[in-house]
């Protein structure tokens, strides 16, 4: 968000930076809550495997196709993009290829 200084001058507050571990059938952390705005996610390729993250809004619209993050990421490589996440709500993430081994996670946002 911005926030208005008293010269009347405006400030942009840098993106809070996300980091999240990709481990081999699994995120860590897993479980994330954040207040709403600009976040960088760093997705760390932590495993053995190539993975990915796809990331669903509150109301389960689709939110692949994220320049950045959602191409395979070989092990011991990263990605990262920014992202406005606006309104509060649970965002969920996970791994393509390893989604039914339970490689999921959630974004809880909150005002």
């Amino acid at each position: 968000g911005l926030t208005v200084l008293s010269a009347g001058r405006v400030s942009t507050a840098q993106p809070k930076v996300l980091t999240i571990k990709a481990f081999d059938k699994f995120f860590e952390p897993k479980d994330i809550t954040l207040k709403a705005g600009k976040a960088t996610i760093v997705i760390s390729n932590a495993g053995k495997d190539f993975h990915n993250f796809f990331l669903r809004t509150p109301g389960d619209k689709y939110l692949g196709g994220i320049p950045g993050i959602d191409q395979i990421i070989r092990p011991g490589k990263s990605a990262e993009k920014t992202l406005d996440l606006d309104g509060p709500g649970e965002y969920l993430f996970y791994c393509g290829p390893h989604r039914e081994e339970g490689m999921t996670g959630r974004i809880v946002v909150e005002k």
